[in-house]
């Protein structure tokens, strides 16, 4: 039993930190598309990009694991807003792509797409799905880069506030069963 009480303990110090630092990287995942609908069908590679604005413009040339067609990818990335008006970019699109705040889908565009909006305070999920269907390969996107900085949270009160009580409660666990075992000897 303490050997549960003490690994709760340790998930729950070395877990806070999930719920404290913003991730700063694009998750990006490569798929081949479907030669009829172009949707993404096929897993075949992930990367890491710095989180923040990107332009890539592949012209003619292979985009991704030598292939320059039928090919797309999801990117995915958190941001962190002080709360307030933002303006989200997609340009220089070659073939399509949507932009999605929060699942929510903000920007589809063949080409170039801005939009304003109002964003609460907090972190917030940013996806791009992109698809390649023929010929030149580009995309562009573009937003305030002061949400990819990376910051510590405070937006995460209650679940902290339920963290520290399982640490105390882990501690507590614990100390019952070395004082427990102290009695029975």
């Amino acid at each position: 039993m303490k050997a549960v009480a003490f690994a709760i303990l340790f998930l729950t110090i070395f877990g806070m930190n999930y719920f404290t630092t913003s991730e700063n990287v694009w998750y990006v995942e490569w798929y081949k598309l479907s030669k009829t609908t172009y949707d993404f069908e096929e897993i075949i590679g992930y990367e890491n990009w710095t989180a923040g604005n990107f332009e890539y413009n592949w012209h003619h040339d292979y985009v991704y694991d030598n292939m320059r067609d039928r090919v797309g990818f999801i990117a995915t990335t958190k941001i962190y807003s002080d709360g307030g008006r933002y303006k989200f970019e997609l340009y220089n699109v070659d073939d399509e792509a949507t932009l999605f705040l929060d699942d929510e889908k903000i920007i589809h565009t063949i080409g170039r797409k801005s939009v304003e909006i109002n964003i609460s305070k907090g972190v917030h999920t940013l996806k791009i799905e992109w698809q390649e269907h023929c010929c030149g390969a580009s995309i562009g996107f573009s937003t305030d880069e002061e949400l990819f900085v990376k910051k510590n949270f405070n937006d995460y009160f209650i679940i902290e506030l339920i963290i520290a009580i399982i640490a105390l409660f882990s501690v507590a666990f614990f100390a019952f069963f070395v004082v427990r075992k102290k009695l029975i000897k």
